[in-house]
């Protein structure tokens, strides 16, 4: 009896052989390109897929934001979002975002509906790569290249492999060129803690991992008006703050009047200094704020908010140091409101018995 009994073998962790495609959406429909390369990314492809194992391969996609829906879901299919405020409900048409700033995100978000939610489904959406141009990847770098296919047909290669012919062999090199060349890949290939390669990997010979594609990253320009200021607008609580910021001696006024005298208390004079502590510019630049709404807390962190925008603007190199602080999001703290029934938000009345 024992000799009919099956067993399932599940994949291990260590076991699992990932591999990189390159898929070219240029004209692709959104849906069909995505539930292929959701398969890939699970690893629904491979004879050895388990479920919780993170089986599936990397995929990098060039010109995401060129791909084409049916029908008229251009307009009438809507993405929505929540601001977390009452009534603060947004919503936007696919068309917009593929005329906007990220129409990568169309495809980026259609994959992600397909793929579980979890600590795995994340696991698996870190493998996807998507790039708005185009990358030139020689054909050389193992895995399967799938650039030249134009049509949803060709992409269910993926899913669905066909026999590749064994490649001619290879002319042997100079031991001088072969000597050099061997530095340069173990260098590349590394690992995290977890024994999964990163986006950098090395190519190897059995098309484990190849080398993702290498896009420069995109520098802020710098934002200036006709006057050589850089402008932005600062929010906390009931505040609003506008902020003209240039080169100077460090003079900052706020409504016509000199911060010591706008902002009496030295706390809010160091609040608003805060950007410029932190990105080390103390004393360089001269601030023009006004400010209307709210208290003088609620005004101090409004003009810390403005300054920390218009920093960024005119040197934007200083983004990644002023952003780690937390001083370009807006402070959404607020006082809790009275409750009624309770002497405030949270606190009730003295207990009586009579």
């Amino acid at each position: 009896m024992k000799a009919l009994m099956k067993t399932t073998k599940s994949a291990k962790p260590a076991e699992v052989d990932k591999k990189w495609h390159l898929v070219d959406a240029d004209g692709l429909v959104v849906g069909r390109l995505a539930t292929i390369v959701a398969n890939i990314l699970r690893g629904k492809h491979k004879p050895s897929f388990t479920p919780h194992v993170d089986c599936g391969d990397h995929v990098v996609i060039v010109n995401a934001g060129k791909v084409r829906f049916t029908g008229r879901k251009l307009e009438k299919k809507i993405y929505y979002k929540h601001t977390g405020y009452a009534g603060g409900i947004k919503e936007i048409t696919a068309g917009k975002v593929l005329e906007g700033r990220f129409p990568e995100r169309v495809l980026e978000k259609a994959i992600e509906r397909m793929i579980p939610r979890g600590p795995l489904g994340r696991d698996q959406m870190r493998a996807l790569h998507l790039y708005n141009g185009t990358v030139d990847e020689p054909q050389e770098q193992g895995g399967r290249i799938m650039a030249d296919k134009k049509s949803l047909s060709d992409l269910g290669e993926l899913t669905n492999p066909k026999p590749e012919a064994p490649a001619a062999p290879a002319v042997a090199e100079p031991p001088a060129a072969a000597a050099a060349e061997a530095p340069a890949e173990t260098s590349r290939a590394r690992s995290d803690g977890n024994g999964r390669r990163g986006r950098d990997d090395a190519v190897t010979d059995h098309g484990v991992s190849t080398q993702g594609p290498q896009i420069a990253a995109v520098l802020r320009e710098q934002q200036l008006d006709k006057h050589g200021r850089a402008y932005a607008t600062g929010r906390r609580k009931d505040a609003i703050a506008r902020v003209w910021l240039k080169p100077g001696s460090g003079k900052i006024v706020i409504n016509g009047r000199e911060q010591e005298v706008y902002f009496a208390r030295p706390t809010l004079r160091l609040v608003i200094n805060q950007p410029f502590g932190v990105a080390g510019r103390e004393g360089q630049y001269d601030v023009v704020a006004t400010v209307i709404g709210g208290g003088l807390s609620g005004q101090a962190g409004a003009v810390k908010h403005g300054i920390a925008q218009a920093l960024t603007r005119y040197e934007p190199a200083l983004r990644t140091t002023v952003k780690q602080a937390g001083f370009l999001t807006r402070d959404p703290r607020a006082v809790e409101r009275k409750k009624y029934g309770r002497a405030k938000a949270r606190r009730s009345f003295q207990f009586s018995k009579r």
